[in-house]
């Protein structure tokens, strides 16, 4: 019996190495519509945007793309440190100070000129400082273009954590391995 259990638990012990690994970073996904009724003071723009923000605890790392309708590359201002795309703090309906400045902003035009894509490489790495508001739901996604320098539009970044898919999978293999290894003795 004494045996039984030390290889049960010879064989559970990585995957609740691994579970407790995975389960230390969490990656997050945003989806973000920006619109100029999200601006404090609404622009009126018929721009849209649609991102998706993707973010990792461990390694602090954003990477965002997306669309962007009815705006041009021409209509982008870069009003801080070369870049129109910035992470702000503030809550929904609140203006803040920009809290990460998007990178390069790698744009261009969509098909017909309906709009643009947009992606931020390489990825952005978000300061410890900044993380909590960002999983706080206290930032937001800010285009500035010359029209409307203070942004045009905005989205605000609200969501939920994904579940730890591997994590999950690592505990339910080494409870199975458990109950396997249980039933032989």
């Amino acid at each position: 019996m004494r045996q039984a259990m030390r290889r049960a638990a010879l064989v559970a012990a990585p995957w609740w190495m691994l579970c407790a690994t995975l389960a230390s970073a969490e990656q997050f996904q945003f989806e973000v519509s920006m619109t100029g009724d999200q601006v404090p003071t609404p622009t009126g723009s018929a721009a849209v945007g649609t991102m998706s923000v993707f973010y990792d605890t461990d390694t602090n790392f954003m990477v965002v793309d997306g669309s962007v309708t009815e705006l041009s590359l021409g209509d982008l201002n870069p009003v801080a440190q070369g870049s129109p795309f910035h992470l702000h703090f503030g809550g929904p309906g609140e203006t803040g100070a920009i809290a990460v400045i998007l990178g390069t902003l790698n744009a261009w035009v969509e098909p017909g000129g309906a709009g643009i894509f947009v992606t931020v490489s390489p990825p952005v790495v978000v300061p410890e400082d900044v993380e909590d508001d960002l999983l706080a739901g206290l930032t937001y996604l800010n285009l500035h273009t010359f029209a409307f320098p203070n942004g045009e539009i905005r989205g605000d970044i609200m969501a939920l954590p994904e579940p730890q898919g591997a994590a999950l999978l690592g505990a339910v293999l080494g409870a199975l391995a458990w109950l396997q290894l249980r039933k032989r003795v």
